[in-house]
This record gives structure tokens, C-alpha cells and sequence, in this order.
């Protein structure tokens, strides 16, 4: 009935798989795996930025994040002065 419809659904099934994936994995580490609780913090936000960047790469913003930084950064930065 709603052949289009096949991809985007296993899309957002594979993303919803992965954010459980890592919530469970994270929490395995934070509950069982002895280490200094920093370590453990350190290993958590790490995860998480990377988590972050795995979903806007799968629902396509990514590239528009990483345009605008780009974007910024151009016109905060002074030229550079040749020698």
C-alpha cells in the first residue's frame, strides 16, 4: 500500500535500535564495571556526543551542522596575514 514507506521506517527502527543499544550499554558500565566515577563521566559524554552525531547523520542534518560551523568559523576568524 505505501511503498515508499519501507525505508524511512527501517530508518528510524535503526536508529531507535542503536539509542537503545547504547543506553543499555551504558548503563552496564556505570553499574558493573568498576572505575573512578570521572573516568566513568568522561566515557559518558563521550558516548553521548557520539550517539548525537550518529542520529542528526541519520536523520540527514549533519552535513547542514557541519556547513554552518564551517560558516561561522570563516567569519570569526581574522585572515590570515601573508609574510
Amino acid at each position: 500500500m505505501f511503498p515508499n514507506l519501507a525505508a524511512p521506517i527501517r530508518r528510524v527502527i535503526a536508529v531507535v535500535m542503536a539509542l537503545i543499544a547504547v543506553g543499555v550499554f551504558l548503563w552496564l558500565v556505570d553499574t558493573y564495571v568498576p572505575m573512578a566515577q570521572s573516568i566513568k563521566d568522561i566515557l559518558n559524554i563521550v558516548v553521548v556526543i557520539a550517539t548525537c552525531v550518529f542520529v542528526l547523520q541519520a536523520v540527514g542534518l549533519w552535513a547542514g551542522i557541519v556547513r554552518l560551523w564551517d560558516d561561522v568559523v570563516a567569519r570569526r576568524l581574522p585572515p590570515h596575514p601573508r609574510s
